[in-house]
């Protein structure tokens, strides 16, 4: 069906028409982007002169679907939308929420800014300043907690990848290992230019992609590509990060191509000790970390720290970077 520009297809998908024009005060690809790396689901989408609501919903940590209907407005919330607003939220049986530089007296409103902030949902990068961040990841990798830590491996070593992704590609990470649990998906996403799903796996033997999570891996990253590719763009790779691989590199290209001829996506297998070592190499080097080009290094089927070496050699070589 369609709602206001946005096609909303009968399976849930969202497809993009009128949708990617800036409205107001407010960038609505981008707000709808946002809602979408939070976790929320977008089910339609309403304009009105001076105002869009958005219907989504999301899932608590039980498995319950929670609905909300956000009205955001480009300039201060009228008293007649707000009433039309309210009716049909109650009718939607959403949580209704508003969002404008301004409200009536007894309207509680929130404003863009404080919105967005609330669905930041930032990634703690106390980690990646560890100086012995390399060990700390192997360690976790390997299903086992390091000295200081509490918790969950598997719950520590998700977290820790998502740090180190988020700092070394200079986008934001989202895990989804937590907060969607009941869903099929991987545990996190990097909407960076190119989008990465990732897996981390905390394992206390040798961690071997066989073609069960082949094809499960296809699955998360076509689901992506049919709710989110139109806004998002589709799936560049797929990261795996563990402890230890069980098999050598000629059975890592073997998989990446046969994900890569399911969903035309990479499998990229990292150790948690590689991913800790590039995070210490580009520690305190903003300027290379910035020029540094992760798509090719991430097109492969697996990336070591000799391989992120080699190329910061090249930039040095070619004086796009100064040595150290």
């Amino acid at each position: 069906m369609a709602c206001g520009g946005v096609l909303l297809a009968r399976d849930g998908a969202v497809h993009l028409s009128t949708l990617s024009r800036r409205s107001g005060s407010y960038d609505l690809p981008t707000v709808i982007r946002t809602l979408l790396i939070d976790g929320f689901h977008l089910d339609a989408v309403r304009r009105s002169p001076g105002h869009v609501v958005l219907n989504v919903h999301r899932y608590d940590r039980f498995g319950v679907s929670i609905a909300y209907s956000i009205v955001l407005f480009e300039e201060a919330a009228n008293s007649t939308a707000l009433a039309g607003f309210s009716k049909a939220a109650e009718y939607d049986r959403c949580h209704p929420l508003v969002v404008a530089p301004a409200a009536p007296e007894g309207v509680h409103a929130i404003s863009l800014e404080r919105f967005l902030s609330l669905l930041g949902g930032a990634v703690d990068e106390a980690i990646v300043r560890r100086s012995d961040i390399a060990g700390v990841l192997n360690t976790l990798g390997r299903h086992t907690l390091p000295e200081g830590m509490a918790g969950d491996p598997e719950d520590r070593l998700e977290e820790a990848v998502a740090a180190a992704l988020q700092f070394l590609i200079g986008d934001r990470a989202h895990r989804w290992g937590i907060d969607r649990r009941f869903e099929a998906l991987p545990d996190g996403v990097v909407p960076a230019a190119f989008v990465l799903l990732y897996d981390a796996k905390s394992y206390s033997a040798a961690y071997g992609v066989d073609a069960d999570d082949v094809r499960r891996f296809a699955d998360y990253v076509n689901e992506f590509n049919r709710r989110y590719g139109s806004i998002l763009g589709s799936v560049f790779a797929f990261i795996v990060v563990t402890g230890e691989f069980a098999h050598g590199d000629d059975q890592h290209a073997r998989r990446s191509a046969e994900l890569y001829a399911e969903c035309r996506t990479t499998l990229c297998h990292i150790t948690a000790r590689a991913l800790g070592e590039m995070v210490a190499l580009l520690r305190g080097r903003a300027s290379l970390r910035s020029t540094l080009d992760w798509k090719p290094l991430l097109a492969r089927h697996s990336v070591s720290l000799a391989d992120v070496e080699a190329e910061v050699a090249r930039l040095e070589r070619d004086g796009l970077i100064k040595k150290d």
